[in-house]
């Protein structure tokens, strides 16, 4: 059964759907893959945060809302990835490009689908956190992680 599970989460990973709403657009290819590759990027600090807002069922689907803000005193224009995690593993990795420059103090709600939903629905196999990484001009701006978001609503 776990075997089933697991492989439910990574073919989910996989299939990750992106799309965003506000500032953020989708990237003209998807990528997704387990290491993200701005990791390597050199860093220059910047205040943006991701933050889970809410997880809703919909249909056979898990939507897992985040709020990606500028908490910094200049505009921002580049790209936040972000992926999910279980107690185990970290599954591939969204990016979303900012499409209109965000300023400050303002966020922008964006959300990542996959075939297995939160805790008070799966138990010990299910998608607990996630992990980000902010980039723009070549740098690493923001990294970090959470949890996700108690509870979820069901919409059919």
């Amino acid at each position: 059964m776990n075997r089933i599970v697991v492989a439910k989460v990574v073919l989910s990973a996989i299939g990750v759907v992106f799309f965003c709403f506000l500032a953020l657009g989708s990237s003209d290819s998807p990528r997704t893959y387990s290491e993200p590759a701005s990791t390597s990027l050199p860093s220059k600090p910047m205040s943006i945060t991701v933050r889970s807002v809410k997880v809703k069922k919909i249909g056979s689907e898990w939507r897992y809302f985040f709020d990606v803000r500028n908490n910094s005193q200049e505009p921002f224009n580049g790209s936040a990835e972000i992926s999910l995690s279980s107690s185990e593993h970290t599954f591939g990795g969204t990016v979303f490009n900012v499409t209109k420059t965000l300023a400050p103090g303002v966020g922008a709600s964006v959300y990542v689908d996959a075939y297995t939903g939160p805790t008070a629905a799966y138990g010990s196999s299910a998608i607990t956190g996630f992990n980000y990484v902010v980039t723009a001009g070549g740098y690493k701006l923001a990294q970090g992680s959470g949890r996700i978001a108690g509870g979820f609503e069901i919409i059919y």
